[in-house]
């Protein structure tokens, strides 16, 4: 876990710098001039997500431990996957973006203040929490995937050409970096993690299949696009689990176990994001 807790946080600020160079202000433009969409989506991402967490780490029969786990697993916003999703289904791909840069933006705000309301409810041992500082935390996200944000954009904006010709490279890594922040969390905790897949496994599973369905209910209520739907679904399910990692690391690292639930939930989504994608291969629907 040395490895991750020292390097995790240099990589994750690279993927949010390579956010920064998707956005286009064009894009927002179109998408801000019809927000409801936009807003259905942020919403969603920022408080429905961490509500479903909550619940099921509350009745969900886990320890503590695995519960924190599961409100740090879902108060992080959306990984750039999700972008990737979203296009793979057809769906509204700027949208998709729009929702994860800006999630990510705020996420420094977001993600010290779920934290801070539900960890001294699932975890009531100070021991937990006397190393524990919020604004701390704060603080750290905020240079870590606020800061790159705007630094892409900054970049984008200003030498737009030189970032478009290499931005297939650009993207490739970063999705490299996200995956081996992943790995590196799973190999060095390879045995915790394979105790905690057959521990928690099934309230993983629980916790991504709730949080589509009940996307798409409380998407029923909105009239809106199909592709809108893709992206905002995406979004809700595909989570952040290398920021949620890294977070973790630097802020809970003597906690055994807490890491293990973003860890498990990561391999969940990779493989139904595979299986899905192998399913509209087969039938020629991709």
């Amino acid at each position: 876990m040395e490895i991750v807790i020292k390097y995790a946080p240099w990589g994750m600020a690279y993927i949010m710098m390579i956010v920064g160079f998707s956005l286009s202000l064009t894009e927002f433009n179109q998408i801000f001039q019809k927000p409801k969409s936009f807003f259905i989506g942020a919403i969603s991402q920022t408080f429905l997500v961490p509500i479903v967490g909550i619940v099921i780490a509350y009745f969900a029969p886990i320890s503590p431990v695995y519960k924190a786990g599961v409100i740090l697993t879902t108060c992080v916003p959306s990984a750039v996957m999700s972008n990737f999703v979203t296009k793979m289904l057809s769906g509204n791909t700027a949208l998709s973006v729009a929702l994860t840069s800006v999630t990510s933006l705020i996420s420094f705000i977001t993600i010290p203040f779920i934290l801070s309301l539900s960890l001294e409810f699932f975890l009531e041992s100070e021991k937990y929490l006397k190393n524990v500082n919020f604004i701390d935390i704060s603080l750290k996200i905020f240079f870590i995937a606020t800061v790159p944000v705007f630094v892409g954009i900054f970049l984008r904006s200003f030498f737009y050409d030189k970032i478009m010709k290499f931005i297939n490279f650009f993207n490739k890594s970063a999705f490299f970096v996200f995956l081996a922040i992943i790995l590196s969390a799973v190999y060095s905790d390879s045995e915790k993690l394979l105790i905690g897949y057959k521990e928690i496994g099934f309230v993983v599973a629980i916790l991504f299949f709730a949080i589509y369905f009940l996307s798409l209910f409380w998407l029923s209520f909105f009239s809106i696009s199909n592709e809108d739907q893709i992206g905002i679904i995406s979004e809700n399910t595909i989570q952040n689990n290398a920021l949620a990692i890294v977070v973790g690391s630097v802020f809970f690292s003597d906690i055994s176990g807490i890491l293990l639930v973003s860890a498990v939930y990561a391999v969940f989504q990779y493989k139904v994001i595979i299986l899905y994608k192998l399913y509209l291969m087969r039938f020629n629907k991709l």
